[in-house]
């Protein structure tokens, strides 16, 4: 087995495939036919003295050697190497439009190099671009310059309308998202998130006043419509803009009330024992990959049932104040507890098991 980043001659890759040098010899050409291998210098022969061909992987040799590779260990050799390539590509990416330099209220940028460093950021450019970003910096900085393209056809045109899910597949694209926000802050990249805001003006109107109808619906047959009309017009969470509406309708369940505290409870436990396994000195980057693998989601989940709206959450502050004020609100912690506060027409507050 090759070595990813190492070269190799026949003489060497005879003694490693333990084969002869008549089945080395077909086998090396027609790996370099295939372009999986390639010529990358000379060395002098120990007896000859003459110069021999040193053989290694190409770009699509480390593609193919880090996706199908039955030998775990030199697949996680090839992806290093990957990586190693992809770092370098971004690293120039990132002077070229000044991403360092931009201002976000999280540190996008690191969340961003974080991914791209990691196994399944690594994989999944891979997957997506293929092995052509390997090939040459043009083509990994035009993919890089497309991710953002992509980001913000996925970000909300703020004040407008949110056209994205936050469902299981939406946690695979924040790294897109994420380049998105540094795109808006940008002093030149943001003229592209304004210009998509104004082409697009008229088609999320139309979608807005159609999720509008829909949600009124929704929430009439669990509270008096006029409180319906208020709720579908305002965003569940405090943070959001009138253009992001459109997000409440992904933490809707049909799940009853009761699983999905059952869920909750579970969550937050294999929350707690996942931080008490970690060393306090990598809890915050742990934290940080698991947000970026999806496996840290928060609890934020509306149960609309016969005559009343139920939210289940981590911190009720993050909620609107008009769904806070028709809802009950459940609060379940790691315990096994859960705090309710009723809604205004039935202001209570309790603690249940």
């Amino acid at each position: 087995m090759l070595c990813p980043d190492l070269v190799y001659g026949r003489k060497q890759i005879k003694k490693t495939l333990e084969r002869r040098y008549s089945v080395v010899y077909d086998r090396l050409k027609d790996l370099e036919t295939r372009g999986i291998i390639e010529k990358k210098g000379e060395a002098i022969a120990e007896k000859t003295h003459l110069p021999i061909p040193l053989f290694g992987l190409t770009s699509y040799g480390l593609y193919v050697a880090a996706f199908h590779l039955s030998n775990s260990q030199a697949r996680t050799s090839a992806l290093e190497e990957c990586r190693k390539k992809l770092m370098l590509y971004w690293e120039t990416f990132s002077k070229l439009y000044g991403l360092t330099e931009v201002r976000t209220d999280e540190p996008l940028y690191d969340y961003v190099t974080a991914w791209l460093e990691s196994d399944g950021g690594t994989s999944e450019i891979l997957e997506t671009f293929g092995h052509q970003i390997l090939t040459d910096e043009a083509e990994a900085l035009i993919a890089f310059r497309r991710m953002i393209d992509v980001g913000l056809f996925l970000t909300e045109p703020e004040g407008e309308f949110e056209p994205t899910s936050l469902d299981e597949r939406e946690w695979k694209r924040w790294p897109y998202m994420m380049l998105a926000q540094i795109a808006i802050k940008h002093p030149q990249l943001q003229k592209l998130h304004s210009t998509l805001r104004e082409v697009d003006a008229p088609l999320y109107a139309h979608l807005k006043s159609h999720y509008v109808k829909e949600m009124v619906a929704l929430l009439s047959k669990a509270v008096p419509e006029p409180v319906a009309k208020k709720l579908a017009t305002t965003p569940l969470f405090q943070e959001y803009t009138a253009g992001m509406i459109d997000r409440t309708r992904y933490h809707i369940t049909s799940k009853s009330l009761a699983e999905i505290l059952r869920d909750a409870k579970k969550i937050l436990q294999e929350r707690k024992q996942r931080q008490q396994a970690t060393p306090a000195t990598e809890q915050r980057k742990t934290t940080v990959e698991d947000i970026l693998a999806g496996i840290i989601v928060p609890i934020d989940v509306v149960v609309v049932e016969e005559g009343r709206v139920s939210i289940v959450t981590e911190d009720p502050n993050l909620i609107s104040p008009e769904w806070r004020q028709h809802c009950d609100i459940y609060r379940p912690d790691e315990s096994g507890k859960v705090s309710l506060t009723k809604s205004k027409n039935q202001a209570s507050l309790g603690l249940m098991d």
